[in-house]
């Protein structure tokens, strides 16, 4: 499983197998490839601080393991890619056909996102994380009984 953690808020530990261990604070990105036999586990890194982060599995081509830090300044007023298959952009590289970008939006602040040429609705996720903005989507379809493989 490709596993990539992007933390909001405290710290978020992590320790493994494989020998990585760390913490990462909100601005980091780690991405994990994992296979059959390797152990893992994600925690509270902090005894005073609440965690709070998203995390995203997504069917991977091989094992790995990569962290790397965005701060608030590259996501500022703009969705910013944080990982995809090639890197792109300095984007930690994940072992599947998708893409994950992060924002930080304040005021009239505003982005755009158009669906990667190839890609359907079916495909594309949009999550708004602590926010009380106004989103202009188009509906999109239950996962399972609407789109197909």
């Amino acid at each position: 499983m490709e596993i990539v953690s992007y933390v909001l808020e405290g710290a978020l530990a992590h320790r493994d197998s494989m020998g990585n261990g760390s913490t990462i604070r909100p601005g980091d990105v780690q991405r994990m490839s994992a296979g059959t036999g390797v152990c893992h586990s994600e925690f509270n890194g902090s005894p005073t601080e609440t965690a709070h982060f998203l995390q995203i599995w997504i069917i991977p081509d091989a094992p790995g393991y990569e962290e790397k830090r965005f701060t608030d300044d590259e996501k500022r007023g703009r969705l910013r890619v944080i990982a995809s298959p090639a890197g792109d952009d300095g984007s930690v590289k994940i072992g599947a056909d998708a893409r994950i970008f992060a924002g930080l939006f304040d005021g009239a602040e505003r982005a755009d996102f158009d669906v990667l040429a190839g890609a359907s609705m079916c495909k594309s996720r949009v999550a708004a994380c602590r926010s009380t903005a106004r989103r202009s989507l188009p509906a999109m379809p239950p996962s399972s009984k609407t789109c197909r493989r």
